[in-house]
């Protein structure tokens, strides 16, 4: 075991990378004290407790996370808790024992780091795994398009040498990402709720996706794809007057998630306020995000409170368009044999790069896609037509370089000319 480090990045001699041959932890610097006369299989077990809920709460560390008691018995055993409890009398990890079997509103018991844990310099610790054993793929492929992002998820790779992340936490967070990836461990399956396609690279954390390459020709860059404001732009198909509309439209044309925010005197990241949104749309709480609802678009905060949001949730209602577009009709129509043209692919590889003979790279991501710049033009022009076709409304697509997180704007708005809307 060795600690306070990030991942070595050089191959040993069995052409594995470190990172796989070796199960990678972060832990307050303390614990390491208070566990070292303990054996091997004891410390790795009390690192893989505090490092899940370090993990878990690193958004906001003063609050407690759900764990379910599965995701510790899937790891450690049924005997979880006895390491749970020693973990508590050290004072490192704090237990609210509060939970809900309730059908509908159960919740499980939550942990977080105690506050002088959590305020203690972090350390990476590492175990060499005794046995180098592939990890086993998931994937439930149910239907065409299941089969064919698994494919498209077989064409990425992860670099050998992990990019440097931030703070030791993603660091972490990256290596136990890129072990999945290296092992092909995609996990391609469809949701109960809403029919969501999910896969590995959905679940990994965005700063670990820095780590993706083509591999085919690992010169090509990977980019990820974003429908700007997206559960915003389809709430605009439950609204019923002009006036509403026309003011979701106009709030649609800036920043939506920052305008509520500034308007409500809310300080927050983007991301928080997208979390915030979701709440609000999930179960019409009354927080700053109905407030501003109630002001400007108050048929849509009182469907949310009453309406078919009180029923099944607008966030559901949001996901299951979002779903069906990105995850049904778009992957089916780029698929479609001759579209684009053998011609078309080609001249787009000599100017983009990539594989012309493995097609259009296309992996969904809920509200994007994964792919390279030599398909972006005709992916984009798919999506935004369905989406018009839905809602009669023109989005706006994004693009990140993963490596760099670069982000410019692929498409803005309405196209000038009919010429741009690919025929129906």
């Amino acid at each position: 075991m060795a600690g306070n480090q990030t991942a070595p990045t050089r191959a040993k001699k069995d052409n594995h990378p470190l990172w796989v041959k070796e199960r990678y932890f972060v832990i307050p610097a303390i614990l390491k004290q208070k566990m070292q006369k303990a054996p091997e299989d004891v410390q790795m077990i009390l690192c893989s407790i505090v490092s899940k809920i370090a993990t878990a709460t690193k958004k906001n560390p003063e609050h407690f996370a759900n764990i379910l008691s599965i995701e510790f018995k899937n790891t450690i055993g049924s005997d979880y808790h006895g390491y749970l409890e020693i973990l508590h009398d050290w004072r490192i990890v704090d237990i609210n024992n509060r939970y809900s079997n309730a059908e509908d509103k159960g919740f499980p018991k939550s942990y977080r780091l105690f506050p002088s844990a959590n305020a203690a310099a972090k350390a990476i610790v590492r175990f060499e795994k005794k046995v180098i054993q592939p990890l086993r793929d998931q994937s439930d492929l149910t239907n065409d398009v299941a089969k064919s992002v698994y494919r498209n998820l077989k064409r990425i790779a992860v670099r050998e040498n992990l990019l440097p992340q931030a703070n030791l936490i993603d660091e972490v967070e990256a290596i136990n990402s890129a072990v999945k990836v290296y092992w092909g461990k995609f996990n391609v399956h469809y949701s109960a709720k809403a029919k969501r396609l999910f896969h590995t690279v959905i679940s990994m954390p965005k700063i670990a996706r820095r780590n993706l390459i083509l591999k085919a020709d690992t010169s090509v860059p990977l980019f990820e794809y974003d429908v700007k404001s997206c559960m915003p732009v389809i709430l605009l198909g439950l609204i019923q007057t002009p006036t509403e509309r026309a003011t979701l439209t106009a709030l649609l044309e800036g920043d939506i998630y920052t305008t509520i925010a500034n308007e409500q005197g809310i300080t927050k990241i983007r991301d928080d306020i997208k979390d915030d949104f979701l709440i609000f749309l999930n179960g019409g709480i009354r927080n700053y995000v109905y407030t501003f609802f109630h002001q400007h678009l108050p048929t849509l905060a009182d469907w949310a409170l009453r309406g078919k949001g009180a029923k099944k949730g607008m966030a559901w209602y949001g996901q299951n368009i979002e779903a069906r577009i990105m995850a049904q009709e778009v992957p089916r129509h780029i698929n479609q044999p001759g579209i684009p043209s053998t011609k078309q692919i080609y001249l787009n590889t000599l100017i983009c790069g990539g594989n012309p003979d493995e097609g259009i790279l296309y992996i969904p991501m809920h509200d994007g896609w994964l792919g390279i710049e030599r398909d972006e033009q005709r992916i984009a022009s798919v999506v935004r037509n369905e989406f018009h076709r839905h809602l009669r409304y023109w989005v706006t697509i994004t693009r990140k370089k993963l490596e760099t997180g670069e982000e410019t704007v692929l498409v803005k708005g309405a196209p000038p000319d009919a010429s741009q809307v690919a025929d129906e």
